[in-house]
């Protein structure tokens, strides 16, 4: 099991708010097929974490969701962190 931040929530490098828990599912999903740790922090937030081995993360996070969101230009999303 990976290792907890505040509040018993798992460490993550960043948050991601979405619209729908559809999309938070399709956004995990693509995250997963990544090599990225993913945990569902509430219906509409996913959790993630770059894949193991990268020095930043949070930047290698942030060039996913670039992709993604080319891939699925009309679904928003919010970093929380």
């Amino acid at each position: 099991m990976g290792s907890r931040g505040l509040g018993g929530r798992p460490s993550v490098a960043m948050r991601v708010q979405l619209a729908s828990a559809e999309t938070a599912d399709s956004l995990a999903d693509y995250l997963r097929r990544c090599d990225c740790s993913v945990s569902r922090l509430d219906p509409f937030t996913v959790g993630a974490s770059g894949p193991r081995g990268h020095v930043s993360q949070r930047l290698e996070l942030e060039g996913r969701l670039r992709v993604w969101r080319v891939m699925y230009p009309d679904e928003q999303f919010l970093v929380l962190t």
